[in-house]
Order: C-alpha cells, then sequence, then structure tokens
C-alpha cells in the first residue's frame, strides 16, 4: 500500500504544480494612483537640480560658521517657515535672516553632519525641493552642549531662490 501512495503523492504534487495560480484580490481593485491614499500635493517627483541641493549645503555651511548674511543671495523677497514648537510664518527675506541671526546668535559654536541631501522636482507642477537630513552639535555661549537629528525641507521659487523652509528635528 505504501508502494502506491508514494506515486499517488507524486502526481497529486504534480498536478498542483501545473494549476494556474489564484487571481489575486487586489487586482479586482485597481485604481488610478498608485498609492491606496492620494497626497494632498503629489507622489510624482523625478530627480531634481544638484545646484540647489549645493544652495542648502551652503546653507548649513553659512549657519555653522557664523556667517548669516551670505545665506541673504539665496532667500526668495518672502519666505514661507515652519519651525519646530512654533506656527508657520510667513516673512519678508530681511525679518527672516534677522530671525536666523537671532537663533544661531544663542550659540558660541555649531557643528553640523549630513547624512542626505535630496533634490526632487515634482513632475507636473515643476515645483523645485530639496530634502536634507543630519545633525547638529551645538554649545551655548555658557558651554551646555545640545543635540538634534535634523530634517528639513526647502521650496524653491522659479527664479531658484528659497521661498520655503520647514525644519523637523529630534533633540536627543
Amino acid at each position: 500500500m505504501t508502494r502506491l501512495m508514494i506515486p499517488a503523492l507524486m502526481l497529486i504534487v504534480a498536478a498542483s504544480c501545473n494549476a494556474p495560480a489564484p487571481a489575486p484580490e487586489a487586482a479586482a481593485t485597481v485604481t488610478k494612483t498608485p498609492y491606496s491614499i492620494k497626497p494632498n500635493y503629489s507622489s510624482d517627483f523625478e530627480p531634481g537640480k544638484r545646484e540647489q541641493a549645493q544652495i542648502v549645503l551652503d546653507c548649513w555651511r553659512y549657519y555653522d560658521n557664523n556667517t548669516i548674511d551670505s545665506i541673504t543671495q539665496f532667500i526668495s523677497d518672502s519666505i514661507e517657515m515652519t519651525m519646530p514648537g512654533m506656527p508657520t510664518m510667513k516673512m519678508q527675506r530681511d525679518s527672516a535672516m534677522a530671525a536666523t541671526k537671532m537663533g544661531r546668535g544663542m550659540f558660541s559654536s555649531v557643528k553640523s553632519e549630513i547624512d542626505v541631501v535630496l533634490p526632487l522636482q515634482e513632475s507636473n507642477k515643476k515645483d523645485d525641493w530639496v530634502l536634507i537630513w543630519g545633525r547638529e552639535t551645538a554649545k551655548t555661549k555658557e558651554g551646555k552642549e545640545s543635540k538634534r537629528e535634523l530634517h528639513e525641507v526647502f521650496g524653491f521659487d522659479k527664479n531658484g531662490k528659497i521661498n520655503r523652509l520647514e525644519q523637523f528635528e529630534i533633540k536627543q
């Protein structure tokens, strides 16, 4: 009897290998968007402009070196800023630079490390963005050290100037 079971099992296995696979359930519910939730802004991005990524890196370097005035050349006439713990503010360039100087003035030194800088362009709207991830170590004038992980999103206007900055932080 066991001699008959082995060939019978082999036939069952062979038959099941040739059977068509059942259709996945997801195939029945095809949608026009590639994601199950439609993003408010877009999900269609392509590589952006490297020179804009360099602008963002220069801004980080100028902030570290406390040469904030050098950043002014990259900022649009007005900029919308969202910083941790603060409401979104639309400011004129001079006011934004004054606020940045005041914030940087709390520290005697700042050292940043960059993990990723990613220039992107939205495919349909042609809006330019640069995303950056890194960490910052800062010392107050009293010598107290603070560290934080940063993610920033920079938006650029049609003239290649920064018109939006969103900052996200994790304090260590």
